[in-house]
């Protein structure tokens, strides 16, 4: 199907109404690319050099608002050009919580990590078997033995 910049806007603005009468939610612009991708439809040939973000701030119009969070420059999204949405700012202070309490996690079962990790677990357990006053005369610092076991 040939693309042309009327047609993109179309998409957008009723993949935007589904999504938002759904979720109430923007409709991601980055679900937009390989969407059109997947239905055979080369926005990049219709749009040139231009990015998506660029021809929605410009092209959108009557029919889908661009909108975009304050923190997060991935979230930008559309909306129906007859509502009204704004990211909370709240949103991201609890995303940069949720991130250090949860960090995103590493492949930790890699054979040098489990290497690392079980001779560590081995060394505690041989501590574990010495004299108690052997064993208080011991300190190792919690970096070191966390420097042992860190994912590379």
């Amino acid at each position: 199907m040939e693309a042309t910049p009327e047609l993109i806007v179309d998409f957008a603005a009723q993949r935007a109404r589904e999504i938002w009468d759904a979720k109430q939610e923007p409709y991601l612009l980055a679900l937009l690319g390989p969407e059109l991708k997947a239905r055979e439809i080369d926005y990049k040939a219709a749009l040139g050099q231009i990015r998506l973000k660029e021809f929605f701030q410009s092209q959108g119009g009557n029919k889908v608002k661009l909108v975009s969070h304050p923190g997060h420059r991935s979230k930008i999204g559309l909306i129906p050009s007859n509502e009204n949405f704004e990211y909370k700012v709240q949103d991201h202070a609890n995303d940069a919580a949720a991130e250090v309490l949860n960090p995103p996690q590493v492949a930790t079962n890699t054979p040098r990590t489990l290497k690392s990790r079980y001779i560590v677990l081995d060394f505690l357990q041989l501590l574990s078997s010495i004299p108690k006053e052997e064993a208080e005369k011991v300190q190792i610092p919690a970096s070191v033995l966390a420097m042992l076991i860190k994912v590379r």
